[in-house]
């Protein structure tokens, strides 16, 4: 009996084999996941308020609003004078997760419509998660003196004055 032949063909098959499992394409690695809040961020600072706006939307409708996605729309959305709207996103977001910014955005959009009491309870609020912030406490000497607290409003004035002294903003 002839083994080389058989040989042959055992090799043959073999090599034919092993080039159809190093032939197969390797696969491709999944595509990122697209980021909402950072496309709507993008769109923000491109000045694109209204894309923001919908990029964020899309999302929240979606069952991505994140703390993030809200905070994009009610930014967006203040941008385009949309106060209502930015004010519910607002506070959505600080159901999600209290924010001082988001607090501070709010308060401010409160002093606009002159809803004072509000505006006081946020801003107060803002400061005490980030009481660094001469802005939050600027805003809230504001609020405070729209109420007629002129002791609260003189010490968050001076707060304010005494983390940044030289910020002429608060100064006035």
């Amino acid at each position: 009996m002839n083994v080389r032949p058989a040989m042959a063909a055992l090799a043959a098959a073999l090599s034919l084999a092993g080039c159809a499992t190093a032939q197969k394409p390797a696969a491709a690695p999944p595509a990122p996941k697209p980021d909402p809040a950072a496309e709507a961020y993008a769109a923000r600072k491109a000045s694109d308020f209204a894309r923001a706006e919908v990029i964020a939307t899309a999302a929240i409708d979606a069952g991505q609003g994140s703390a993030r996605v809200y905070f994009e729309r009610g930014v967006s959305r203040m941008a385009l004078g949309k106060r209502e709207e930015a004010l519910a996103d607002l506070r959505k977001l600080n159901e999600i997760q209290e924010d001082p910014a988001a607090l501070l955005l709010a308060g401010s959009i409160e002093m606009q419509l002159g809803r004072w009491p509000e505006a006081e309870k946020d801003l107060a609020r803002a400061v005490q998660l980030d009481a660094g912030n001469a802005r939050a406490w600027a805003s809230l000497a504001q609020a405070r003196i729209a109420l007629r607290d002129l002791p609260g409003a003189t010490a968050a004035y001076e707060k304010a004055v005494e983390l940044e002294p030289d910020n002429t903003l608060i100064r006035q």
